[in-house]
């Protein structure tokens, strides 16, 4: 099976640098994250999409601080926080993050606020052998 690969404007480099600042602020995440960091080290190559490993971002819209917007995602058959792959036009994580906001649930981004410019969370994992992520797609707002 060939490796579907798309470039996107934010860099391996960029991916490391947000990693590397979220680990100064949670340095107890560093075990989980280890082998990402190992990856792009060594030109694993996140920048681009492929089957096995990419990054994906996601946006948590909270409506007086006790309320969050959850989307249905396909794929996974399961509730999420709205979120998708990165995009060639993707400049930095956050703005990934926000454009996706907007596409799975149609809020007006001028309302928005990041409540950080660095990830509040982040995690790796493998795909998951027979989740077809670049099929159908899409989720719905819940």
């Amino acid at each position: 099976m060939l490796k579907r690969r798309q470039l996107v404007a934010i860099s391996d480099s960029d991916i490391s640098r947000e990693l590397l600042a979220y680990l100064e602020c949670y340095p107890d995440d560093a075990v989980s994250l280890s082998e990402p960091m190992k990856l792009l080290a060594e030109g694993e190559g996140f920048a681009w999409r492929n089957f096995s490993m990419h990054v994906t971002v996601g946006a948590l819209l909270v409506r007086g601080g006790t309320e969050v917007l959850l989307v249905d995602h396909l794929a996974y058959e399961m509730p999420l926080q709205p979120g998708g792959h990165l995009e060639p036009a993707d400049s930095t994580l956050i703005s990934a993050a926000v454009r996706e906001l907007v596409e799975e649930t149609g809020v007006d981004p001028s309302g928005l606020v990041p409540a950080s410019q660095m990830p509040v969370y982040v995690e790796y994992g493998r795909v998951p052998e027979g989740v077809n992520l670049f099929g159908a797609g899409g989720s719905g707002v819940r």
